[in-house]
């Protein structure tokens, strides 16, 4: 009896230097009494998470530079998203089609940021714990390698939107309606401020956050086409904006803004301490938890199913060759080529 792998190899064409995959779906795949449909127009959910790995061991293998770069981009991608919700939601008084439009503004910003390839710190918040549980059995390296990874985009992400923030300042590029919108949205965003409590209702709210973003990312992983990874983002990203969670790096593109222009109800300190350090925990907490563990659970890729992925076959054939030739320096093994 065929096992699920070997099914796989059987019934995915994979062109691995292309990078293409041809996915026949005339019939189902077969696991105990359980049929794995593959639509022709969609990955499946396993299929997903073989790319959502793959993406992880992409990332690692980048080069410290590399790194960075799409980290400060992908920052000032999102304080776009939120530049443009808060143009988009100034001057709505039903709060309904407010908080919609806020939303909004949201999914034009990650849809460029998937769309463009740069990093995220939400993002990476379900790839490398993802990459972490498939690599139990290195699991300290593979540790300190996504603890490096994490740091350099939360920072680049805040590089990025402080960038923007700053840019928007200097521009003059908020009216007096969009300044009392951003004023009311610092206002909501730190109303937790001075209690333990309330820190911890913001932690809570970031792990809220992320669980919606980090489906996000999951879904769009799922889609073929730009209109399907659009759409595959639009109500995850709309649902976490609305409800008013904490996002941390939406909530950079905020306070920054809003310290810049020297608005009312925050400062630089409280910024950090009662929204950004909680919401980044939060943050973590939820990505980790509620997607990447829940996914990895449900959908358990094997090693022989990872392997017919460019990244990871790169990334594991560096390891090769280093565990042959002997120790290899860190940055050596994360700069090996893609």
């Amino acid at each position: 009896q065929h096992t699920l792998s070997d099914q796989v190899t059987e019934r995915f064409a994979v062109v691995v230097d292309q990078e293409v995959m041809d996915i026949d779906a005339r019939e189902p795949l077969q696991y105990g009494s359980r049929p794995l449909m593959v639509p022709n127009w969609v990955r499946s959910p396993r299929q997903a998470l073989l790319d959502v790995i793959a993406h992880g061991f992409e990332i690692l293998s980048f080069s410290f530079p590399r790194k960075v770069l799409m980290s400060i981009y992908g920052g000032a991608l999102i304080a776009f998203g939120s530049t443009l919700s808060i143009f988009l939601s100034a001057g709505i008084e039903w709060s309904g089609l407010q908080r919609f439009f806020l939303g909004f503004g949201f999914v034009g910003g990650f849809s460029m940021l998937i769309l463009s390839g740069t990093t995220l710190y939400t993002e990476v918040n379900v790839t490398l714990p993802t990459v972490m549980m498939f690599q139990a059995h290195r699991f300290r390296r593979a540790c300190w390698r996504c603890i490096l990874l994490h740091l350099i985009v939360l920072l680049g992400n805040v590089a990025g939107t402080m960038m923007v923030a700053g840019f928007l300042y200097l521009a003059d590029s908020l009216e007096a309606t969009q300044q009392l919108r951003l004023e009311n949205i610092v206002a909501d965003k730190m109303k937790q401020e001075g209690s333990a409590s309330g820190w911890f209702k913001v932690l809570l709210a970031g792990i809220l956050a992320n669980w919606m973003v980090g489906l996000a990312a999951f879904f769009a992983q799922m889609a073929r086409t730009l209109t399907e990874k659009i759409a595959a983002v639009f109500f995850p990203v709309l649902i976490f904006a609305a409800l008013g969670t904490q996002h941390a790096p939406a909530n950079m593109g905020y306070l920054f803004t809003a310290l810049f222009y020297g608005l009312p109800g925050v400062s630089w300190g409280s910024a950090f301490a009662w929204n950004l350090i909680p919401a980044s925990i939060g943050n973590l907490l939820g990505g980790a938890a509620f997607v990447a563990a829940v996914m990895y659970y449900l959908h358990w890729p094997t090693s022989t199913e990872l392997r017919t992925l460019q990244p990871y076959k790169t990334w594991l054939k560096a390891l090769d060759s280093s565990s042959s030739s002997g120790s290899t320096s860190l940055g050596d093994e994360m700069s090996s080529p893609v």
